[in-house]
């Protein structure tokens, strides 16, 4: 549900700083975004682990942290693209279709980062398990 919140905030901001910023803010926005969200996940994920009685090890920390940073930044990448291919230069910043397209890039986004980790766990698994 949380992340629901985040990715219509981040659409309408995005919406927002596209248009009267124009892309580049709109990039920075996205990476800024991406990072906060990344840490705060990964950091809630190893907290949750580690009071389940079991100390994450370095290289898993680092896998939490890489696979956040993938998913969030895929997610909120893909939707700052779609809001930046669907901008409107005249008219109000705050359109249907803008917020539409951003949570459709949102999701996009999500599940092709998703299935790229999916992908490499299996490849990996099948080498591991020679």
């Amino acid at each position: 549900m949380f992340i629901l919140i985040i990715a219509a905030l981040f659409v309408v901001g995005g919406l927002y700083v596209r248009r009267h910023y124009g892309g580049a803010a709109l990039a920075a926005l996205w990476l800024a975004t991406t990072v906060l969200a990344a840490a705060t996940s990964s950091a809630g994920f190893l907290l949750m682990v580690s009071r389940l009685g079991t100390q994450p090890s370095a290289q898993g920390r680092g896998l939490a942290i890489a696979f956040m940073l993938l998913v969030d930044g895929a997610s909120f990448g893909a939707s700052a693209i779609a809001i930046n291919v669907a901008r409107r230069e005249e008219g109000p910043w705050l359109t249907p279709a803008g917020i539409l397209w951003g949570v459709i890039g949102f999701a996009a986004g999500g599940v092709v980062a998703y299935g790229l980790v999916i992908a490499a766990i299996a490849l990996l698994g099948s080498t591991v398990a020679r």
